[in-house]
């Protein structure tokens, strides 16, 4: 995840944590296990830099799932199952998008999976390019040349070396916060629904119906197969937290 900008340099580190060290929690039908952040006044272990929220969720058929309405971005992710909102369906390898405030009640309507995750927007944006994540431009561009000398240290055991994408001509990289503004065309190279923005093609989001005197969730499809590894589920992610 995203690093706030004073922390973004910070060294990297891992820490385990055990299964049973985990918050659980079963609300309505659902188990939750609280994986990152704080929700449902519980609160994980594991080291955050920032205000969020990281949820893995398995739900029979007739749970509901309530989003933690104390962060400002929220999404869910359908690992596999199927689930509706505002009486609009959705199924497995889609990522809804809430506005915020948003009160929102997942009707789970086939055993699922669901990943739920949000938290506090960061002040300024965040650009992605690859594996690449950062709020200034220049250290992306520090980071790839260092990327393609091989100056990273190397993972023990490690022989194989992938290179560092190519920049494509005329391409711009994408601001996180204005990719939920990008429009949609209906054939873009591949045959499939998405945004396009330069030479990427992006999943397509559109606003979902809502009740009245509720603002609407924005839904974002999934392409399977595009080699954009850093693409929007990754934008979504980096946005939210």
């Amino acid at each position: 995840m995203a690093l706030p900008a004073h922390a973004e340099e910070t060294d990297p580190s891992f820490h385990h944590h055990p299964a049973a060290t985990l918050p659980s929690i079963t609300l309505d039908g659902a188990r939750r296990t609280l994986i990152a952040g704080s929700a449902f006044g519980a609160e994980s272990p594991a080291k955050i830099w920032s205000q969020m929220f990281y949820i893995d969720v398995e739900a029979e058929a007739g749970a509901t799932v309530a989003l933690p309405d104390d962060h400002a971005e929220r999404a869910a992710y359908i690992v596999s199952g199927a689930l509706a909102l505002d009486g609009q369906s959705y199924h497995a390898g889609q990522m809804l998008v809430l506005a915020p405030g948003a009160r929102a009640i997942l009707q789970v309507t086939a055993p699922s999976r669901i990943a739920l995750l949000g938290g506090a927007p960061f002040p300024e944006p965040r650009h992605i390019w690859w594996n690449l994540v950062s709020s200034r431009l220049e250290r992306i561009e520090d980071a790839k040349a260092a990327w393609r000398d091989q100056r990273f240290p190397a993972v023990p055991g490690e022989t194989e070396f992938i290179p560092c994408r190519r920049r494509e001509a005329g391409a711009r990289y994408p601001s996180v916060s204005a990719a939920a503004q990008w429009p949609c065309s209906p054939h873009p190279p591949g045959g499939r629904g998405g945004c396009v923005q330069q030479a990427y093609v992006w999943p397509c989001c559109h606003r979902s119906g809502s009740r009245a005197g509720e603002r609407p969730a924005l839904i974002c499809h999934g392409h399977p197969g595009l080699d954009d590894l850093w693409g929007w589920s990754g934008q979504v992610a980096s946005r939210l937290v």
